[in-house]
């Protein structure tokens, strides 16, 4: 009887030491498991963020383009009305009031035009901001998977702070107005002077 209690002994504490032996192996499993996880909803996230910044910039060019066509077209017609102006003075007697009228007006529309050509600068400037952001979130994974884990964190602490805990940099109001309206001064130089030659 002893000998059979001291088998059945041996086989609990050999079942025994089997299902510990399996439950550590799953329970080191589900924490790989864990891990990549971990990883894999971090780069989701990071992907995301990336695709939004991505998104925006692409809605930012449409709009800096769309206000663009609209500021030529603007342009267009100041030059048009100036040059109306300017054909006040070309008659047998030259009319002050209606050369007044049609200066004004193609100063009005001038103005819209700068005002759209501002307007279409702060779009590409917003434009080039979130196209930064996007190259910087699509390119954190690969820059940190040569870090040790121990790195990784703190870099990750890092960037959140620059990232999540600025607050966002006003546009420079002359410098884009400035780069956006070099060429637009210069056309309208040109028509001017070819309005006038005529």
């Amino acid at each position: 009887m002893q000998v059979v209690l001291d088998a059945a002994k041996a086989d609990a504490e050999a079942a025994r030491r089997e299902l510990s032996d399996d439950a550590a192996a799953i329970l080191e499993q589900i924490a790989a498991y864990r891990e990549q996880a971990v990883k894999v909803t971090e780069a989701i996230g990071i992907a995301g963020m990336a695709e939004g910044f991505r998104g925006d910039a692409d809605a930012q060019k449409t709009t800096a383009d769309r206000l663009r066509s609209w500021a030529l077209a603007a342009l267009l017609g100041a030059v048009g009305l100036a040059m109306w102006a300017a054909s006040a003075s070309t008659g047998k007697r030259f009319d002050l009031g209606l050369f007044a009228a049609r200066s004004v007006a193609a100063a009005a529309i001038g103005s819209i035009a700068a005002y759209l050509i501002i307007q279409s600068a702060h779009h590409r400037e917003r434009e080039r901001r979130s196209r930064k952001q996007a190259l910087e979130f699509a390119s954190i994974d690969p820059y940190l998977s040569l870090l040790p884990d121990e790195m990784k964190f703190e870099v990750k602490k890092q960037l959140a702070e620059t990232w999540f805990a600025q607050p966002l940099a006003p546009i420079d109001e002359r410098g884009g107005a400035q780069a956006a309206s070099i060429p637009v001064t210069e056309v309208i130089s040109l028509l001017m002077k070819w309005g006038t030659s005529r």
